[in-house]
């Protein structure tokens, strides 16, 4: 089937568009044959929620950035930071999030992707591995300014 939205499934339901996001998110106050109904059309469809609608409606991404201010060269050889990096991706995905790990191996790369990555609803957090040096303390001052959630870890002077 075409993409599908909110209400085409209400539509075809025979409910309101609320009572189908109430639904989709588990929520309760809707009589048991609404939600009944919801449910098959929401499975013989397919249907799968936008994910850029859902964001917009939510204001949230539902991803977790890890970043790492190390070139891949030295991140992608480092047992440590793999291992970690995988404990994260775990923890993440039994609450429902996703990680996506950002590379910043020099100041040019900070200078072109740390303003895309603490973008309003890029990521809903945002974990910090390895500041823990001096040179950090500027891109720690950058993240909070934006006023993305974060954690360092590490060693920051601030």
């Amino acid at each position: 089937m075409p993409d599908l939205t909110l209400d085409d499934i209400a539509r075809m339901a025979g409910v309101s568009p609320s009572t189908v996001s109430r639904v989709l998110n588990n929520l309760v106050g809707t009589r048991s044959k609404a939600r009944a109904r919801v449910l098959k059309v929401l499975a013989e469809t397919s249907f799968q929620p936008n994910a850029a609608a859902r964001s917009l409606a939510s204001q949230r991404s539902q991803v977790i950035g890890l970043l790492v201010p190390a070139p891949a060269s030295t991140v992608l050889h480092n047992p440590t930071v793999l291992q970690f990096a995988e404990q994260v991706t775990q923890s993440c995905h039994e609450r429902g999030y996703l990680l996506s790990l950002f590379l910043l191996g020099s100041g040019d790369d900070e200078q072109l992707a740390l303003p895309k990555i603490t973008r309003r609803g890029f990521v809903d957090g945002i974990i910090v591995r390895g500041a823990d040096d001096r040179a950090s303390e500027p891109l720690l001052r950058r993240i909070s300014a934006s006023g993305v959630p974060f954690v360092a870890l590490g060693r920051p002077g601030d």
